[in-house]
């Protein structure tokens, strides 16, 4: 999900400054010079590339990123836009090797003395997140487009109304099963209590569309009615918050209907100026972002593939999520942070399997199936000059074995240098 003036004439005024500050304090960090290029060079050790404990190895991973952007300013106007190649290259395992880009592009501005719209566009290409579904790493591609609009309009002193409108499509090279389409729309209405909290009341409906999946389970339909809050508690912090009741409908498989509070809390704390903490939590259904049937792919790295398909009628997958996140400034140009991640993943399926690799007997009722992923990192970033930068990150990861994939624990490595040129 995503969430994101007493006398007519003079009454948009409260508003309309709320909108126009915003546009002014996000234009305050434009740079100068409107575009820009950087070269960053990542280098990064695993010792359980493959997520497998069973047949744990080690890899060498090296990236290269070159990246051009654009952030200007014009009139009441902002345009921002970035194009991203990235080329991936390992040492042992060849069948990883992958060349991904990223791209987006924005427009924002005000309208008149009590509007704002914005719009944005991006496409990506990347490698499949080994998180995702069973932790298996397979060589897929996952590719994206995502397509969003907005507008706010000031009605009445401190009351404005709000829409948005998206698009999204996802694409899968090798597991077809995956692949979803999805839109979305949603009305609201803000209300500025004061300069530092706000409320916005909203309905979303949005329908998912699985176009390679049996016709009989390759829709979901969901309704959002969500409550969300931004509260600026002093200069050095702020809390934002969205709660939503959540209801899924398969139009021809109700026994995966859901019905539940879904929602989000990010709070943002910078105490003493030098030390600043982010704590977020989330809890949301993952039925349209997954696919409603499993394909998978175990590659042991020797050239032996094995691929199979786990026909569930999707699962309510519903997942809960903490992130912990700490920086501290240890000089003008030293950064310590870290972090913590957890994530527990509640699956409900049926189904049964066609490969020796998840073994589940005919099933003919519902099973259930839970998932912990965590993961703690250390890290440090330094700033030399203005236009380098460097640092490492060191990481532990596990997951625990769930009826949909095996358990599995690794440590990584990684530093990075940057040069940026604007």
């Amino acid at each position: 999900m995503s969430f994101i003036p007493p006398q007519p004439g003079a009454a948009i005024a409260s508003l309309s400054g709320a909108i126009a500050c915003a546009v002014l304090a996000t234009s305050a960090h434009a740079r100068i010079e409107p575009l820009s290029v950087s070269v960053q060079q990542d280098v990064s050790y695993d010792n359980n590339y493959l997520r497998n404990d069973a047949f744990r190895r080690s890899e060498l991973i090296s990236s290269t990123t070159l990246q051009l952007g654009l952030d200007k300013d014009y009139g009441r106007q902002r345009y921002t836009a970035s194009l991203a190649a990235t080329a991936q290259r390992n040492r042992n395992f060849k069948v990883f090797d992958n060349d991904g880009y990223s791209g987006s592009l924005s427009l924002s501005s005000t309208v008149g003395q009590n509007g704002y719209v914005s719009a944005s566009a991006s496409a990506s290409r990347s490698l499949q997140d080994p998180n995702e579904r069973t932790g298996t790493r397979t060589e897929q591609n996952v590719t994206a487009r995502n397509l969003s609009v907005f507008g706010l309009l000031g009605v009445y002193t401190r009351l404005g109304l709000s829409t948005n409108l998206s698009t999204s499509q996802t694409r899968y090279s090798l597991l077809e099963a995956q692949d979803r389409d999805q839109v979305s729309a949603r009305v609201g209405a803000r209300y500025n209590v004061t300069d530092l909290l706000s409320f916005d009341l909203g309905v979303r409906r949005s329908q998912v569309e699985l176009p390679n999946v049996d016709v009989s389970i390759n829709r979901i339909n969901r309704t959002d009615i969500d409550l969300a809050s931004t509260w600026i508690i002093t200069g050095y912090s702020n809390l934002r918050s969205s709660v939503a009741w959540s209801s899924e409908r398969r139009p021809r498989t109700a026994g995966f209907d859901f019905d539940g509070l879904t929602g989000s809390l990010s709070w943002n704390f910078a105490p003493r100026g030098r030390t600043s903490y982010v704590v977020s939590v989330s809890r949301d259904t993952d039925n349209s972002g997954r696919g409603d049937s499993l394909n998978f792919i175990r590659d042991d790295g020797l050239g032996n593939v094995e691929r199979g398909t786990l026909s569930n009628v999707s699962q309510n997958q519903l997942s809960t999520a903490l992130n912990i996140g700490v920086n501290h400034a240890l000089t003008s140009k030293v950064n310590l942070n870290g972090g913590l991640a957890y994530r527990r993943i509640n699956d409900t399926f049926t189904g049964n399997s066609s490969s020796t690799v998840i073994q589940l007997s005919d099933i003919t009722s519902f099973q259930k199936a839970s998932t912990d992923i965590t993961s703690v990192r250390a890290g440090f970033t330094v700033a030399p000059r203005r236009f380098v930068s460097m640092g490492c990150s060191l990481e532990a990861y596990s997951r625990s074995q769930s009826r949909l994939g095996a358990a599995y624990n690794g440590e990584s490595l990684g530093c990075n240098a940057r040069l940026t040129l604007d």
